[in-house]
């Protein structure tokens, strides 16, 4: 399970996963298009889906959290997507913790 499905359980709400990064399985590369995925495996299951958000960059990886299914984790994901490679929702989690990285580490520098 990754941090989505937890997230879900404890929280008793939907959630779905989404990686710039693979954490486990095996898939064939998504052709070179918007929206273009194929299946995610580990051992034989479907864990999620590949999928290419746009033209020219390197696909995201998707699965449902909890209390969602493969093809609504998908779809949402896809509705989400702007201009961007990620979807708007995960570049919004994605500069919140760059800027809190970066506040970090100058306060950290300043109390040397």
């Amino acid at each position: 399970m990754g941090l989505a499905t937890h997230a879900g359980i404890l929280l008793n709400i939907p959630t779905i996963g989404c990686a710039k990064s693979k954490l486990v399985g095996s898939f064939n590369e998504p052709e070179n298009s918007e929206n273009a995925y194929t299946a995610l495996y580990d051992k034989n299951e479907l864990i999620g889906y590949v999928l290419r958000t746009r033209k020219n960059v390197k696909p995201i990886f998707v699965s449902p959290g909890n209390n969602i299914s493969f093809e609504s984790s998908l779809n949402i994901i896809k509705n989400f997507k702007r201009k961007t490679k990620l979807p708007y929702i995960m570049q919004m989690a994605h500069n919140t913790c760059e800027n809190y990285k970066k506040n970090f580490l100058q306060n950290v520098g300043r109390s040397n």
